[in-house]
């Protein structure tokens, strides 16, 4: 199953009360973190509490979203992800096949006919085993890779995943991953907000416009840079990955922890794009998707003001960037750690399209 093997490695770029085996047994050395998971619709409060071996690194014991980071001390980083099966595919498939038993078979025959090699036997890399909770769960071994996906009810899996850069994942850490899924709590409540609609429409006077620009009808510079994503945090070791979009639609990625090498010590974002376009892309973007992102951004004002929230904490920061064509550097969007809300509509189109834009990705 090519796709949720790709949601497995995903991240690599993309959640019951039960006793735990005796050889994975709950002490002083676990921990838990709880997730206030968002998008999940208006008066409705979902969490997730899920346990962790305290010589895991973590920032916080609360984090919104739908995943968070953990890191061993060896530097081997941990996902966890929370996937609704209303917004994602594999999420959907996954709530389906590990919900009861007779689905088994089934789901293993799936699994095998989406391998590449139709020689591998699909057992060897996947187990479906049950959780305690009358469910199941699904284990994912790449030697260097181990995942378990379990169903926490109708509408949410949880991936927990490691990866060991190389190294084969331990039977230790197996254990722990497969004990501390079938620990995760989710949690389900009501705000206390009125969820019905209101019987009267607010009054159309307060509504801005709906905005609209006319799609322009230009070739772009296949040498232009049109626009960049560039993703940076500290908090665990330096983390700078950057992914720049050219007229062309290419789509170009550098990783300034691993590739600055290259550079003999330029790391300049002139220098970083000479160097990145001596290489394939890494995929090229429809144009026509592209030309309408651009079609915003060309009205975005420089100069516009912004306002901040501090909202998560060792989280990093992704910044988004429009060139103008004086090659001007106009800040469209950054969210992490702090989240800028950017005073222009044009800014905030370009934002909600870029959220999109990997749908519009076709891989080289």
């Amino acid at each position: 199953m090519k796709r949720l093997i790709a949601l497995f490695v995903l991240l690599s770029t993309i959640i019951c009360i039960f006793t735990i085996p005796a050889n994975a047994k709950s002490d002083t050395k676990t921990k838990s973190i709880t997730m206030h998971l968002t998008n999940e619709g208006r008066g409705n409060e979902v969490t997730c509490t899920i346990p962790f071996y305290s010589k895991w690194k973590t920032s916080e014991n609360v984090v919104y979203g739908q995943e968070t980071y953990l890191k061993t001390p060896k530097g081997n980083e941990i996902t966890i992800w929370i996937l609704r099966a209303d917004e994602d595919p594999e999420a959907e498939i996954c709530c389906k096949y590990l919900s009861k038993k007779k689905y088994k078979k089934e789901f293993m025959e799936f699994l095998q006919a989406g391998l590449d090699d139709p020689t591998m036997d699909a057992s060897s890399i996947y187990k479906i085993i049950k959780d305690g909770h009358g469910k199941y769960m699904l284990t994912v071994d790449f030697e260097d890779q181990y995942g378990v996906i379990r169903l926490l009810d109708a509408d949410h899996v949880m991936l927990y995943r490691i990866e060991t850069n190389g190294e084969k994942v331990t039977k230790s850490v197996k254990k722990k991953l497969i004990a501390y899924s079938k620990q995760a709590v989710l949690e389900k409540k009501t705000t206390g907000i009125d969820t019905e609609p209101k019987t009267d429409p607010e009054p159309e006077v307060n509504r801005e416009p709906d905005l609209n620009v006319e799609i322009l009808n230009v070739e772009l510079d296949a040498e232009r840079l049109i626009f960049s994503s560039v993703y940076s945090n500290m908090a665990w070791g330096y983390q700078k990955r950057a992914v720049y979009i050219f007229g062309d639609g290419k789509v170009y990625t550098f990783d300034f922890a691993k590739d600055s090498g290259n550079l003999e010590g330029d790391i300049s974002e002139e220098n970083v794009l000479k160097y990145v376009k001596k290489t394939e892309p890494a995929a090229v973007i429809d144009k026509d998707y592209l030309l309408e992102i651009y079609s915003y951004a060309v009205h975005i004002d420089p100069e516009a003001t912004y306002t901040t929230e501090h909202v998560m904490c060792d989280y990093g920061q992704k910044n988004l960037y429009f060139y103008n064509e004086n090659g001007d550097k106009v800040l469209c969007a950054s969210d992490g750690d702090v989240r800028y809300t950017i005073n222009d509509r044009y800014a905030q189109e370009v934002e909600k399209l870029w959220n999109g834009i990997y749908l519009h990705y076709k891989e080289k």
